[in-house]
């Protein structure tokens, strides 16, 4: 750009500026607080801002031109144009269903956490957190390969983690603590909580205090346990190397009560049927779980995408119904279609 050509832009813009020195019209500022969000004030600020600024952002003729149309059609003119431009991104605010995503999900979080200091044995876990149930404690080898000594974490789910934390918080002492990306299992011994396709909370589904032990099964560390799959675990060789070993084999089975969406665009995702509707069946295949490190793998296979549920599983053929459970989908609902 030569000297001369520089001179005419500064002096074309020193005119425009003039010429924006009065005060916004009623129009334009509605416009830009429909645009923008702002309020009167604000969009008088913003405005008056705009014009005062002769550094300011500014579209070529040209390029008007070819965005003209579409722009005026969004209710843009000019100079709201030039000032969308300018404006400096800013982070969407969470949907409703998306923060109650994520708080969902922070609460079915697990940890794990490293045995030691004033909470080193799984006795004073519990104690700690005042409950009487058995912790799943797991042994993990050391990162450092000349120390051949084993540490013992104990699982926690997210309430558990922070009343062990808040109890730390009086020591010296900092806690080792590993987020696990693992679907969460939490079978009710009072419920059918969680089943698939059922409300426990509904009077029809609650269960009397005689019933419960026959009923609510398959109960949190029973084993052998039926599960029902689908998707990528219908492959007997993903089972091998996820397991080590496959123990039986794999049935043609089916689940009511169920439907299968696809999430992320690849993977299969069982979900509750509409209204809980018997006869919408998923077809896949059953197999026994024989142990708690099996399941532990198809687990972390799932990840926190995911949640155990208990359901009835059919086998084709015989027609013969079996109590067990399944993976059924819990991750953000966006990505579901």
């Amino acid at each position: 750009m030569d000297f001369l050509t520089e001179l005419e832009n500064m002096a074309s813009t020193a005119q425009v500026c003039i010429a924006e020195e009065e005060e916004p019209s009623t129009p334009t500022i509605e416009k830009w607080q429909n645009l923008f969000s702002y309020t009167a004030d604000e969009a008088v600020s913003k405005i008056k801002a705009q014009r005062a600024d002769v550094n300011r952002l500014r579209v070529s003729d040209d390029h008007w031109e070819l965005v003209r149309d579409q722009k005026s059609a969004e209710g843009y003119d000019r100079e709201a144009y030039e000032h969308a431009l300018s404006r400096k991104p800013t982070r969407s605010t969470p949907t409703t269903a998306t923060a109650q995503h994520h708080t969902a999900q922070s609460q079915r979080m697990r940890y794990l956490f490293k045995l030691g200091g004033p909470v080193d044995t799984p006795e004073k876990v519990r104690e700690v957190l005042g409950k009487e149930d058995t912790l799943l404690v797991r042994t993990g080898l050391n990162d450092n390969e000349d120390d051949p000594t084993t540490s013992q974490f104990c699982e926690l789910r997210a309430s558990e983690k922070d009343k062990v934390l808040d109890h730390l918080s009086k020591f010296q002492y900092t806690p080792t603590l590993v987020p696990l990306r693992v679907a969460a299992k939490d079978l009710s011994s009072r419920s059918i909580h969680p089943t698939l396709g059922l409300d426990s909370t509904l009077p029809q589904h609650r269960l009397s205090s005689a019933a419960t032990t026959n009923i609510a099964t398959p109960h949190q560390n029973e084993y052998p346990l039926w599960y029902f799959f689908y998707g990528t675990l219908i492959d007997t060789e993903k089972l091998y190397r996820l397991c080590g070993s496959v123990t039986g084999p794999l049935i043609p089975a089916s689940v009511g009560r169920g439907a299968i969406k696809t999430w992320a665009g690849r993977f299969k995702a069982l979900l509750d049927a509409p209204d809980g509707e018997e006869d919408s069946r998923v077809v896949g295949a059953a197999y026994l779980v024989m142990s708690e490190e099996h399941e532990y793998t198809l687990r972390v296979n799932e990840t926190d995408n995911y949640e155990v549920v208990r359901c009835e599983i059919r086998f084709e053929g015989s027609g013969e119904v079996k109590r067990g459970c399944t993976f059924r989908f819990c991750g953000p609902a966006e990505g579901l279609s």
